[in-house]
């Protein structure tokens, strides 16, 4: 019988808390959510909920929580592929489990799940949550928790009317996927709701993505030009005609069309089928004052009057491909085709109301019948200056400055963004950089930007998509509240275009170990990285970034041989750890900082505690090496990263520290040969 292997991270808490569980397949969120009450000790006490990686879905027992899926309805097999899960236990102290699948087993004979490894006891009810919860004292004893979940967690398979319910869901799950794709390109934070409550605006991008992907569609697949139903093909089958006696080419017509149709619609009209939020937004990326008694409609009036008045701005979001669909389709007559046009521009032009689309279906064949808003002479007329490759030239520039300066520090307040953007790439008014960050970063998702409390005071700030400001936030009040932003040359900034390993060469040696040893290919390193480069950035521990690649590459972490590629990893992610700059720490990293204030760089920006790291006395024996404790960490790295050492003299020394532990260890033999390797 199939099962799943999964990772359950308590998330914040340090040291890392964690459990490996076996579940059964085909099991309900509610069987999920009373499975992860005994493995973690909970009482059952607080609601809960569960949220996901790539839906904006929220499950839960629908008794009690306004969600959008009953937990008993939905089974979690085909989320626990899609990405990891997260179940939040008592909304209060906002206990947060990330779930994650690490393989699924094909002979796994219970229906039952069974811990099978831990890390740390359970945490105290109502103790106040990670950041200031109180541990168990009592031990985790895995033998007894299995043993209860065997008893009481015997989990019957979701049967036909749950799956039936989930199938109801897939397509809502598909616009789900969609709409964050496209709302992550606007940055719009949506409220929860189902597709009944959708704009009109929304329902007709989900119209297009599901056009592109019925169709097949990608960019580089569309025709150079589309054919109407009523236009002959070149191509086509060879057919016999029994009337001439000739073979004949019967055309073969294409499976969609895009093409023109003549419609009176305005922008103005277009732009109002678009949610209130949008429009709002709109208005905050023009840099247009608010008005609490401007309502929709006023505000769209607004909007084109700037436009109007501006229509360079258009540039910021509109790149020379899309300008040149919407000029061919100005050009065209009612029923001809237009060339190709990517599912980009079409939401693009379609969101900002300089295009109406409408939709068929006619004997299996898709069709799109496009449609130009009405009343945009200004931006026809601008369109067609030669100015056109000014404005993306200046475009480019002030975006690649944008983009390295995010990249270097994480988090920023938007008056320090401008402050050090002028420092590097020259002077720019404050109200034309913020308008580029507004329209080309959150449009094109590159960065988000929105509002935090610093002193009781709201104050704008801009962040790499990824980042949790309010993580940063509370990091940053605890480690660089008396910090300035640190300073970048414009030289060093520009690195960034050379990607991670330029601005941080630490990165470009882990990028060669990793596929030195094999463990993934080139081109995985170009989402891999920049992923793992962000969690880094974010500030998290050492530990946490070493289990992602423990849980994501090592197969078996026991096997001498996968110990010492972790031990590797481990050389090489400490140099990235304290070599990286931190959004908490305004652009420091720890050993800049350590160079600065003349403290121990292991100590900067870390959770430790000495009376909380885990003790000499507390090894097992099988321990990876980032799971020793931190001073011993401290002391293995500049013993191995130190090449002024004599390889002798730093065995003697490794064997030393393993006598010290009074017991055999498997990661001090793989040590001796990391040292042969790196000495």
């Amino acid at each position: 019988m199939p099962g799943f292997q999964v990772k359950i991270v308590l998330e914040g808490a340090a040291p890392p808390l964690w459990r490996r569980v076996l579940l059964p397949d085909q099991l309900s969120f509610a069987d999920l959510h009373y499975i992860l009450q005994i493995v973690f000790g909970w009482e059952e006490e607080h609601l809960h909920e569960f949220s996901f990686q790539h839906s904006r879905i929220i499950v839960s027992d629908m008794e009690y929580m306004d969600a959008d899926v009953d937990e008993k309805e939905i089974s979690a097999d085909e989320y626990l592929r899609d990405g990891w899960i997260r179940y939040t236990y008592d909304l209060g102290d906002d206990w947060k489990h990330k779930i994650t699948l690490e393989k699924e087993v094909t002979d796994y004979d219970k229906r039952y799940p069974t811990v099978i490894k831990h890390k740390r006891n359970n945490m105290e009810e109502d103790s106040g949550g990670v950041w200031g919860g109180e541990e168990c004292r009592i031990p985790y004893d895995e033998a007894a928790v299995n043993s209860l979940l065997e008893a009481k967690c015997v989990c019957k398979p979701l049967m036909s009317q749950g799956f039936q319910k989930q199938n109801e869901l897939k397509k809502q799950k598909e616009m789900d996927k969609l709409l964050q794709q496209i709302f992550k390109n606007l940055k719009i934070k949506q409220k929860k709701h189902s597709a009944k409550k959708s704009s009109d605006l929304e329902r007709k991008l989900d119209k297009i993505h599901s056009f592109y992907e019925d169709c097949g569609i990608e960019s580089s697949d569309i025709p150079i030009e589309l054919l109407n139903e009523e236009q002959a093909a070149e191509t086509g089958q060879l057919v016999f005609n029994f009337e001439t006696g000739q073979t004949d080419v019967e055309p073969d017509l294409p499976d969609f069309t895009i093409c023109k149709c003549e419609s009176n619609l305005t922008q103005e009209v277009l732009l109002e089928q678009g949610a209130e939020k949008l429009i709002f937004d709109y208005a905050k990326y023009l840099l247009i004052p608010q008005n609490k008694n401007r309502g929709k409609k006023d505000t769209i009036k607004v909007i084109l009057g700037v436009m109007n008045e501006h229509p360079e701005y258009y540039m910021t979001f509109l790149d020379e491909d899309m300008v040149q669909t919407y000029l061919s389709s100005i050009h065209k007559k009612a029923g001809e085709a237009i060339s190709s046009v990517t599912e980009k521009s079409m939401v693009v032009l379609c969101s900002w109301g300089l295009w109406d689309a409408r939709f068929f279906d006619i004997h299996g064949k898709k069709r799109i019948e496009i449609s130009i808003a009405k009343g945009n002479e200004s931006l026809l007329q601008f369109l067609t200056t030669q100015k056109l490759h000014q404005y993306y030239s200046k475009r480019k520039i002030i975006s690649d400055g944008i983009f390295c300066i995010l990249q270097s520090y994480g988090f920023m307040e938007l008056s320090a963004l401008h402050s050090k953007y002028q420092k590097a790439f020259g002077v720019i008014p404050y109200e034309e950089l913020m308008r580029y960050l507004y329209i080309d970063g959150r449009f094109y998702g590159n960065f988000m930007t929105g509002e935090c409390m610093i002193d009781n005071v709201p104050v704008p700030f801009a962040a790499v998509d990824g980042l949790d400001p309010e993580l940063v936030l509370e990091d940053m009040k605890v480690y660089g509240s008396n910090l300035e932003y640190a300073d970048f040359k414009n030289r060093q900034l520009l690195k960034w275009k050379e990607g991670i390993g330029s601005f941080i060469p630490a990165w470009n040696n882990l990028a060669g170990t990793l596929i030195d040893m094999n463990l993934v290919y080139p081109e995985e390193l170009e989402v891999f990285l920049p992923e793992l480069y962000l969690d880094t950035l974010s500030g998290l521990e050492l530990s946490e970034l070493l289990e992602i690649f423990e849980n994501a590459m090592i197969d078996n972490p026991k096997d001498p041989m996968d110990m010492l590629y972790l031990t590797s990893i481990w050389l090489d992610m400490t140099e990235c750890w304290l070599d990286t700059p931190l959004a908490c720490l305004k652009g420091y990293s720890r050993r800049g900082l350590a160079r600065r204030t003349g403290k121990d760089q292991f100590t900067i920006a870390t959770d430790y505690d000495e009376e909380t790291d885990i003790g000499v006395d507390e090894l097992e024996g099988d321990e990876q090496i980032y799971e020793l404790p931190w001073t011993m960490q401290q002391e293995l790295f500049y013993l191995l990263s130190d090449g002024s050492l004599k390889k002798q003299k730093a065995v003697a020394k490794l064997r030393e520290i393993a006598k010290g532990i009074g017991r055999k260890m498997a990661v001090f033999e793989v040590l001796e040969k990391m040292f042969l390797l790196h000495g």
